[in-house]
């Protein structure tokens, strides 16, 4: 199921009238940081206005829109095969991830790569490689990887990632089934 970016706003005003009460008409809420929400409390009559300043709390709200770019991150716009990929022990395949830019900071071929960061070994050549091209921010790159399905039946989750040196700033996976 797939949660609406308002929904964790909507639950942060239904949250903020239950507990300031009646006398609090309206709650403006916006997103500041990646963990932190700003909420502005607007009353009538004898409940005093918060200022201009917004209370700021921290949350932890899935779906939840940031204005300010990272320098480093990422989306995954799709993958091939599918999770839960069923498979012949010992298949070959071609892993392909396609990600965007959602940072700030350019991709580069010789500083950021993508590579093996956990989880079962199913890559067969190189656990680490650079970025095919440049990507600047909003743009997208498709990242390939040989594989095989391991011998023995099963569930199995290989994690990948981008960085830049020892940062690791993105995160991505395949999950395989073995029959």
């Amino acid at each position: 199921m797939k949660i609406s970016r308002t929904f964790p706003l909507m639950i942060v005003g239904i949250l903020l009238l239950a507990v300031f009460g009646a006398n609090t008409p309206m709650v403006q809420a916006a997103a500041i940081a990646d963990d932190m929400i700003g909420v502005n409390l607007v009353a009538d009559g004898d409940v005093a206005s918060l200022s201009d300043t917004p209370f700021v709390f921290s949350a932890d709200l899935p779906g939840l829109s940031v204005a300010a770019k990272k320098d480093y991150a990422c989306s995954i716009l799709s993958q091939s095969p599918k999770d839960w990929v069923k498979m012949k022990a010992r298949q070959d395949f071609d892993m392909r991830w396609t990600v965007l830019n959602t940072g700030s900071k350019t991709w580069t071929t010789n500083g950021t790569d993508y590579k093996y960061i956990r989880g079962a070994a199913l890559h067969s050549r190189g656990a680490a490689f650079d970025m095919p091209k440049n990507v600047a921010s909003d743009g997208k790159a498709a990242l390939y990887v040989d594989m095989n399905a391991p011998k023995s039946k099963g569930t199995y989750v290989t994690y990948w990632g981008l960085a830049n040196g020892t940062q690791h700033f993105c995160q991505f996976y395949v999950i395989v089934t073995v029959k």
